[in-house]
């Protein structure tokens, strides 16, 4: 009988077919800076007044409460959206990391993030009584899990399913899907809405614990 022609199996991967190191790595390094600039910097600014002796000046001032907390949060926001911008600047023309999503909706999603984590590093500024506590408690909630729980590193398939649990309250799990599948996949928002949903609610109820506990310490 005739011979059949011989099959040849050949592994197709897709958005990195290369499997280079620094395509899969720096969308979740910049998760990991904005949060490190969210919450590090914003965990310490309550703090920071009292320590100083000058939140009883500000407490005296026009200034409703709502508008002090803006106004300590602002800058940390924008430098957020500048750092955003740098790295994905940097990582295309240095690490050839390429951008096949849409730039508008990274920086909508990327703000909804920002806004969650602006709501854990002000919580923490609440409670905290010193410097170094806030700085203790915003490493532990932010650095800490951000790279050893959220996928940056790890895959969250291979954790023990306890541990999987844990990362499901954790935001950056949820950007850093976000942030491989607009900048590696280029998917839109009718794959990331779950993902942008959560991340919105998550948001919505740190700002509002924050905004109510800013509001009790301060009555």
């Amino acid at each position: 009988p005739a011979l059949l022609p011989s099959v040849e199996l050949r592994p197709n991967i897709w958005y990195n077919p290369e499997l280079k190191s620094s395509v899969f790595m720096v969308p979740g390094l910049i998760g990991l800076i904005l949060m490190t600039i969210t919450v590090i910097r914003t965990s310490l600014t309550i703090v920071r007044e009292k320590e100083r002796g000058t939140m009883e000046r500000l407490l005296v001032s026009p200034l409703r409460p709502i508008e002090l907390m803006i106004g300590k949060i602002v800058p940390y926001i924008v430098i957020s959206f500048l750092s955003l911008a740098l790295i994905i600047l940097l990582s295309w023309f240095f690490f050839k990391v390429p951008f096949r999503g849409n730039l508008l909706m990274l920086f909508s999603l990327s703000g909804i993030f920002i806004a969650a984590s602006l709501g854990i590093g002000l919580y923490i500024s609440n409670i905290a009584e010193t410097s170094q506590t806030a700085w203790l408690m915003g490493f532990l909630s932010s650095i800490l899990p951000a790279i050893l729980l959220s996928g940056f590193i790890f895959p969250i398939e291979s954790m023990p399913y306890p541990i999987q649990l844990i990362t499901y309250i954790l935001p950056i799990r949820y950007f850093l899907v976000i942030l491989r599948g607009i900048i590696l996949k280029g998917v839109g928002i009718t794959t990331l809405y779950p993902e942008a949903l959560i991340l919105l609610l998550f948001a919505l109820a740190m700002i509002t614990i924050s905004a109510l506990r800013f509001k009790k310490k301060v009555g």
